[in-house]
């Protein structure tokens, strides 16, 4: 991997970007009153990740979604 391509992924992956990426999603459900739980906001992010590019209806992209899920099964459930 190339050095931007895993400066890149860090930026992505850091909490920050997470927060954000988790951020974006609980505000779009929320905006929608749909529900809010984790099963929601994973099957957002699979969604997401398996969308087209340009597709997406909230600012998050396909690489922020791949790193808020990997972070997301890390965590202890």
């Amino acid at each position: 991997m190339g050095r931007f391509a895993k400066e890149r992924n860090d930026y992505l992956s850091s909490p920050d970007m997470i927060a954000l990426t988790l951020g974006r999603i609980v505000a779009l459900h929320l905006s929608r009153n749909m529900e809010v739980s984790h099963y929601h906001i994973r099957a957002r992010l699979g969604s997401i990740i398996d969308q087209e590019p340009g597709h997406v209806p909230v600012a998050v992209s396909k690489e922020m979604a791949i790193a808020a899920m990997a972070h997301l099964n890390r965590c202890p459930g």
